[in-house]
């Protein structure tokens, strides 16, 4: 299995010697989250990263434990299908984001602030803002304010019942499902 392009690019930026680094990785045949997980709580460390692969030979979930928690167990990371989704202020965006990506969309930028409209009964509700999506041929960005979502395009999105914002993420992710299977 090929590593994800973000992985390539975190680990070319955090390890001094990113070869062997990403070599290791290559070999472990570790990809997605679980490779995001390592990479992130290996902060560069070679030595760190080689223990975080066999970890994740014998039980992946202490990885994710290792990668997304923090030292009370509270999640603080979301690196399912990005290491973008940095802090729980970018919960807004993380199921819709790998509802995207199974569509061959990488999440290229978040920008996040405080919710305006409640109820905030969990950490994904007291936040919004926007993120952009982009494939090898097209780029979308997902906004999420007031409580309903959208898609900033150029294309017509009345046909995909994308054309007013959604205050439902279920149907605004179905919706958006279908629109992407149309690119």
């Amino acid at each position: 299995m090929t590593l994800e392009a973000d992985i390539i690019e975190r680990i070319r930026a955090d390890f001094p010697d990113a070869g062997t680094a990403l070599a290791a990785m290559s070999v472990s045949g570790k990809t997605g989250r679980i490779a995001r997980c390592i990479v992130f709580a290996s902060n560069g460390s070679l030595e760190k990263m080689r223990e975080y692969i066999q970890m994740a030979e014998t039980d992946f979930r202490d990885v994710i434990v290792a990668g997304e928690y923090d030292e009370t167990m509270r999640p603080v990371r979301d690196l399912c299908v990005s290491f973008l989704i940095a802090s729980p202020d970018d919960f807004w965006i993380a199921e819709t984001a790998k509802s995207i990506y199974k569509r061959g969309y990488s999440l290229t930028a978040v920008k996040s602030g405080p919710a305006t409209v409640g109820p905030f009964d969990y950490t994904c509700d007291r936040s919004e803002g926007t993120a952009t999506f982009s494939s090898d041929v097209h780029e979308i960005e997902i906004e999420k304010a007031d409580r309903k979502w959208s898609v900033n395009s150029d294309d017509d999105l009345r046909r995909f019942g994308l054309d007013e914002s959604l205050d439902d993420e279920e149907r605004f992710r179905i919706q958006l499902d279908l629109y992407l299977s149309q690119k």
